[in-house]
């Protein structure tokens, strides 16, 4: 796992790099390694050796130009339906999140929680409960949504007070910014303000202006698909469709477009982060 990341640091940083063509792709360098990972710690070891040799280290002693604090996110819900207000809506029965940057070991980078399934508040959609599979003995004992919502909300200003970015994004990956929804839903439950500094982004649009070449502007792809093109592994389909295997994936995506990318001051990162916040769907659901 470090190896293929290591790899990908070295031909960014190469003074004299080679052409594409002439390095070992990350695809044929898996193959002779494993050809699909297959549990949860699998990916996990994939994500933090991607991690160590990628150069989104964020370390606010150095001051880089680089200055947003990135978290990707993921949710498990009820369906499809979310609106703000007293309308009905669908819940989110997950959340989850990881810390894109890479941070020292003493800072916890990782949330994920469960969310009480509630009936009688909310609508609850057969499809999107099959299609996750999450145990409802498991929902009914965890924490309500405010108080999940709560929680995620003070390990994001945890974060935002020891490493004091200009801005924290939440990154998720659908074509609707379907997790921006759900979360600034959430926030609404729990009576929380979105603060000033937090930003919504969608990785699917990132992707599209971030890679062209690797992602171009065409029918939305799944998750799963999305991480072998661009990490050269398979997944075993049982991990997903939860929300923390769901938001590895997509971090391990992201440091392979970062690489891929070659991407020293980040800089364009930024501004597509910022532009995706300012979707005028995600504004809208900012404003009620």
């Amino acid at each position: 796992t470090m190896g293929c990341a290591e790899s990908w640091r070295r031909t960014r940083t190469n003074k004299s790099p080679k052409t594409r063509s002439q390095c070992p792709s990350v695809t044929s360098r898996v193959t002779t390694q494993m050809k699909r990972i297959e549990t949860l710690s699998e990916l996990e070891l994939l994500v933090n050796g991607m991690n160590l040799a990628t150069s989104l280290g964020y370390h606010r002693d150095f001051k880089p130009e680089y200055r947003d604090l990135t978290i990707v996110v993921d949710s498990q819900t009820s369906g499809f339906i979310v609106n703000i207000g007293n309308k009905p809506s669908c819940q989110a029965l997950q959340l989850a999140a990881r810390v894109l940057q890479t941070l020292p070991a003493t800072d916890k980078i990782g949330f994920n929680e469960y969310i009480k399934l509630e009936a009688d508040k909310y609508i609850i959609c057969k499809d999107a409960m099959a299609a996750h599979g999450i145990d409802v003995e498991i929902l009914k004992k965890a924490d309500p949504w405010a108080t999940v919502m709560t929680k995620l909300w003070e390990w994001i200003q945890g974060l935002y007070d020891r490493w004091k970015p200009e801005t924290v994004t939440l990154i998720g990956y659908s074509s609707s910014h379907f997790d921006s929804r759900f979360i600034i839903k959430g926030a609404t439950e729990a009576k929380l303000d979105i603060p000033p500094y937090l930003q919504f982004a969608d990785a699917y649009h990132i992707l599209q202006q971030w890679v062209p070449e690797k992602f171009p502007d065409r029918m939305k792809r799944k998750l799963a698909t999305v991480f072998t093109e661009f990490v050269g592994y398979e997944v075993n389909p049982k991990l997903l469709h939860e929300a923390w295997p769901d938001t590895l994936v997509l971090t391990a995506i992201l440091l392979a477009a970062n690489a891929i990318a070659r991407v020293d001051s980040r800089s364009p990162l930024v501004a597509l982060l910022k532009a995706s916040h300012l979707n005028p769907g995600v504004q809208s659901l900012l404003k009620k």
